[in-house]
């Protein structure tokens, strides 16, 4: 199971996080999911937070097209 079903997979509040941490300056949270999904097969306890599903705050986030 693990050979064919990634445990890091962008998902979109993190990448919206990511990028305002960016356009603020702060390269640091796209260059760790970066590092984390080159191996997103691997187990990387540091990047656990990234593997997690999203929490009950986070089930009403929308993309700009509503997904």
């Amino acid at each position: 199971m693990r050979a064919v079903n990634p445990a890091f997979i962008p998902r979109s509040h993190q990448i919206e996080a990511m990028i305002a941490a960016a356009t603020a300056g702060d390269l640091g949270p796209l260059q760790r999911v970066r590092r984390v999904l080159a191996r997103p097969y691997d187990g990387q306890p540091a990047g656990a937070d990234l593997a997690a599903p999203p929490g009950d705050e986070q089930w009403g986030y929308r993309t700009f097209c509503g997904t």
